[in-house]
């Protein structure tokens, strides 16, 4: 089992912005929830979603990969996921905090 990461940082662009990090079942403007977060980071109680995490998408009807657009934050290489990053198929994650 890898360690957990200590801290999410931000870089100061996420900063300035506001973004939210996303994490374990948060939704999608197409009525999706994230169902996968890897990172092992837990903010709020919740695993925080990285590149390549998991989204169920009953517009599309199916399972799509989050694909964050920042230059942020990483765990293992992987970037984090914030708010108004997308999905495979187009869905922007909305963060519920």
């Amino acid at each position: 089992m890898r360690p957990p990461c200590t801290a999410l940082g931000r870089n100061a662009d996420d900063e300035a912005r506001g973004k939210r990090v996303i994490r374990i079942a948060d939704k999608t403007d197409h009525g999706g929830t994230v169902v996968a977060a890897s990172s092992g980071t837990v903010v709020m109680g919740r695993l925080a979603a990285l590149d390549g995490d998991a989204t169920e998408c009953p517009r599309c009807k199916g399972t799509f990969a989050i694909r964050p657009a920042g230059d942020g934050p990483r765990h293992e290489g992987k970037p984090y996921a914030f708010e108004g990053d997308t999905t495979e198929c187009g869905a922007r994650l909305i963060a519920s905090f």
